[in-house]
């Protein structure tokens, strides 16, 4: 049942990315005309809910990368014990760290060494008695995830952009404003496009992955992906709320995040059986040819 529902998915994966590219440049068209008008209409500085996105969106991205982090280090001890000892170290060093930034009151690092800590402190416990080595392709997944969208593409495309923010065009003039595919020039000041908020926002995709084979009813599976798609949303939407970026900039980011998953889910879990096709459609020509 499982291999049959990874071969589909291997055969799946060229049209979902096809389906993934064609709505990127569809929504890409359709803001690089219209971006300044939809934050003109829907930016409000001052929005509560706009503002928790832009404090808080980032948080849960980091703690996966944390949990990720520590189970790759983890599974490289074969006693189940000593996989957690990468844990204990981390949350023993964010919790002096949380003692030390909250006694000289800088809230704004404490918060990050509470999310930080957070993750493994209730990663460990519910997963106690597993293997950490089941975890590691999906760590695999998050970590180069992390690496390829929110450190790689978000902040490399940044520095090439010099695309400025909504709510600075408040100060400095809508004629400084920039449609998306004309703001490009190398800038370290002007970062706008695209969304590393959105891009940490959606580091928990991957996680869809681990209740895919799961059935559409099943409770875990429609609790995850809800929660997962609420919170990439959520921090995307919130990011435009608040002028902090164009619609377009959300929408690279998000588009990236699920191009990346999609491939990576396709390195880590589908590869195998790919070949392992290729290599029975093979000797089965062969045979045929002999005969």
């Amino acid at each position: 049942m499982l291999r049959n529902w990874k071969i589909k998915s291997t055969t799946k994966t060229p049209i979902i990315l096809f389906v993934i590219v064609a709505f990127w440049g569809i929504f890409a068209a359709l803001f690089g005309m219209f971006d300044l008008e939809i934050s003109q209409l829907f930016v409000n500085q001052n929005s509560i809910w706009g503002n928790i996105g832009a404090e808080f969106g980032e948080l849960p991205g980091f703690c996966i990368i944390i949990i990720s982090i520590c189970i790759l280090l983890g599974s490289l001890f074969e006693s189940k014990h000593r996989q957690k000892i990468p844990s204990y170290i981390i949350i023993a060093i964010t919790l002096g760290l949380f003692i030390y930034f909250l006694i000289i009151q800088n809230y704004e690092i404490t918060k990050y060494c509470i999310t930080i800590g957070i993750g493994p402190l209730i990663f460990i416990p519910t997963f106690y008695q597993k293997d950490m080595k089941e975890f590691r392709k999906i760590s695999w997944v998050i970590l180069l995830l992390a690496i390829f969208n929110p450190l790689f593409f978000v902040q490399v495309t940044k520095l090439l952009t010099q695309r400025i923010r909504y709510r600075n065009l408040l100060d400095e003039g809508l004629e400084n404003y920039s449609r998306w595919y004309a703001s490009f020039g190398p800038s370290t000041e002007n970062n706008s496009f695209p969304s590393g908020h959105t891009a940490m926002g959606w580091m928990l995709l991957p996680l869809i992955i681990t209740v895919k084979q799961l059935k559409w009813r099943n409770p875990l599976k429609i609790l995850v992906i809800t929660i997962i798609l609420f919170i990439g949303v959520f921090v995307g939407i919130s990011r435009i709320k608040v002028g902090a970026h164009f619609a377009s900039d959300v929408l690279f980011s998000t588009c990236a995040a699920f191009v990346y998953t999609v491939i990576l889910h396709q390195w880590f879990y589908l590869s195998e059986v790919s070949n392992s096709l290729r290599t029975k459609k093979r000797e089965f020509n062969d045979e045929t040819m002999l005969e």
